[in-house]
């Protein structure tokens, strides 16, 4: 799996622990997996692309031999875009110009929506449960959705 597809996929995930509260904010992620706030930043900015631009970063074709030719630089350009409709032309010369120069063919699993997802999903899980059982990251689950103290 593309490093860009493990990426956006983690993005997802740290969305969702958010999202139900069993994480206060960015900053207790951060301490969880020990990595910068900035570097949390980082990787929930694809969240900012548009709808079709993730589901394309998630299947990403396999890089053969080499690096990968979409690199997380480009994807951060992209999200600083105001918009969905200036993100997609760039997106798309991107991908093209990438696709022609490695001579591989666009991935046809970008077509398939629940199935795909499921697949990123169970990656995710996978990759939380190998890091939490090594102890890389320590989990404390929530009881209650976090609610922020009104002052």
């Amino acid at each position: 799996m593309p490093r860009l597809a493990r990426l956006m996929a983690l993005a997802i995930r740290f969305e969702e622990l958010l999202r139900r509260g069993l994480v206060k904010d960015q900053a207790e992620l951060a301490r969880l997996g020990h990595v910068s706030r900035a570097r949390v930043t980082q990787i929930m900015n694809p969240l900012c692309l548009a709808p079709d631009i993730q589901k394309a970063v998630l299947f990403l074709p396999l890089t053969q031999c080499g690096r990968d030719s979409v690199t997380e630089r480009h994807l951060r350009k992209l999200a600083a875009a105001p918009d969905w409709h200036t993100q997609r032309r760039p997106w798309q010369e991107l991908v093209a110009r990438t696709t022609l120069a490695s001579g591989a063919e666009p991935n046809p699993v970008v077509n398939q929506n629940e199935p795909g997802r499921q697949r990123v999903q169970e990656f995710v899980a996978r990759s939380l449960r190998g890091a939490i059982e090594t102890r890389q990251v320590q989990v404390v689950p929530r009881t209650e959705p976090y609610e922020p103290e009104s002052a």
